[in-house]
């Protein structure tokens, strides 16, 4: 008799009973084999998704096929976990920077698409991407450069660069979007001196205005004089360049609209605070054009 789970002999030393068991051999004269359990059925494998598929087959062996065909039989049918996608710059951006990015993780990409968006959002900013967009106007490229000199940059060939990830912000973006306008909108020469002071005049005219003239309340750093900077530090510039800054925003409640000479007297000083002594400031005949045409624009 022959029971379930138990091979060998039931004479104890006779021979076995033609059964292979896992301490004797099969035939006359074998030893007596021992107990073995029943095996448990085999444990499912899991189902495995091959790319771009929507169901997964296994094959008998266990082997998958890429192409699930012939030989082939359905052990189980699973869904495939929807591919991530790939971040993109957003469409406004991809129509102005043909050539893409270079080094930028898909974080990056995203925090560049929330930025542009934010920025956008200024009605004087916006009209730069608007006069770019009218006028089919492409740029190139937006990259990382650790080693550059400041924290972002934007050259005449269209490219843009950032210092780091740290740098992708919407106050970055909109400096380096100003001389976008500064060369699309009005040819600037960026070797000269003005054109930069007429980026950062923008935005302390903006900001004077934001916080009514309360200088006291703003964290904006000022084209003439540095923020952070210790207590009781001297800062040749700081007390008559805000004095101008309320006179040309009639105290910090409208946007100018005609220049004054101020621009020219404080060219040098922005020049000394913020170390852009290697550009020229003695081109007075220069207008910060780009300035008043965003604020005509939004008037």
């Amino acid at each position: 008799m022959v029971i379930a789970g138990y091979f060998g002999s039931d004479n104890g030393g006779g021979g076995s009973s033609g059964y292979t068991s896992s301490g004797g051999t099969s035939g006359t004269g074998g030893t007596s084999g021992g107990y073995d359990p029943i095996p448990p059925a085999p444990t499912p494998e899991p189902c495995t998704c091959l790319n771009e598929c929507t169901v997964c087959r296994k094959c008998k062996d266990s082997q998958v096929l890429k192409n699930a065909n012939v030989n082939c039989v359905p052990r189980e049918v699973c869904t495939c976990p929807e591919p991530v996608p790939k971040p993109l710059l957003n469409t406004s951006l991809r129509k102005l920077f043909i050539n893409g990015t270079t080094n930028l993780s898909p974080t990056d990409i995203d925090n560049l698409n929330n930025a542009f968006d934010q920025m956008n959002l200024d009605c004087m900013l916006k009209s730069i991407s608007t006069f770019l967009n009218d006028n089919q106007i492409t740029l190139g490229s937006v990259s990382f450069n650790t080693n550059m000199f400041g924290v972002a940059s934007i050259c005449s060939n269209g490219n843009l660069t950032f210092a780091g990830s740290w740098a992708i912000d919407s106050e970055y973006l909109s400096h380096e979007w100003f001389h976008v306008g500064q060369r699309k909108m009005n040819n600037a020469d960026f070797t000269d001196g003005y054109v930069e002071f007429e980026a950062w005049l923008f935005f302390d005219i903006k900001e004077t205005i934001r916080v009514s003239g309360d200088f006291d309340a703003s964290n904006h750093e000022f084209a003439c004089y540095k923020r952070s900077v210790g207590v009781g530090v001297y800062q040749p510039y700081k007390r008559d360049y805000q004095n101008w800054l309320m006179t040309i925003t009639n105290n910090g409640t409208t946007y100018p609209t005609k220049n004054t000479m101020g621009f020219y007297n404080f060219g040098p000083n922005f020049a000394e605070t913020r170390r852009y002594t290697h550009l020229s400031f003695g081109n007075t005949s220069y207008s910060p054009n780009t300035m008043f045409n965003l604020i005509n624009n939004c008037k």
